[in-house]
């Protein structure tokens, strides 16, 4: 097994679903099984313990004491395989986007010609005007003040507004 392996196994088993591995990463955020996601809700058996029946009493006769409340089990094997594939999948995943298992293999050497292989492109660069706006007005911010005391920025943010015609 070579480095992220379990990335490449994750994979097989969510496949290219990108809904499901956005359930996934909800139902991790909310602590919750995929299942409720989908529907399901965990039911609750309710068993009765009856107090001690003397016959010449009938008003002891199926006498409830108390209840016993056992909640079905909201995680079970399956669940947890997706959950814990999820979490592999997002530890072999690059930056990038891609599955690090698979843009570090021999398959994904420029050099390598042999079957299987893979080849990364990069496309770009692209602006966040937001972005840009916000790091605009930093540093318009910095340029008030002398190069040898610059300001300490620590708890500073901007707000972008945006504005239309």
């Amino acid at each position: 097994m070579g480095p992220g392996h379990a990335g490449v196994v994750a994979e097989k088993r969510i496949g290219d679903s990108p809904r499901l591995r956005d359930e996934l990463a909800l139902a991790a955020e909310r602590g919750i099984a995929p299942r409720r996601l989908w529907g399901w809700e965990p039911s609750t058996i309710l068993t009765p313990v009856y107090a001690d029946v003397v016959w010449w009493k009938p008003w002891t006769w199926r006498r409830v004491l108390r209840t016993i409340s056992t909640p079905e089990a909201e995680f079970d094997e399956e669940q947890v395989d997706l959950m814990l594939a999820a979490v592999a999948l997002r530890n072999d995943t690059g930056g990038h986007g891609h599955l690090l298992s698979e843009t570090t293999s021999e398959h994904a050497n420029p050099n390598y010609y042999g079957p299987g292989w893979m080849r990364f492109g990069a496309r770009g660069p692209f602006t966040d005007w937001a972005e840009k706006a916000r790091l605009d007005a930093v540093d318009a911010y910095r340029a008030q003040f002398p190069k040898d005391a610059p300001p300490n920025l620590n708890g500073m943010y901007w707000v972008i507004d945006r504005t239309e015609d």
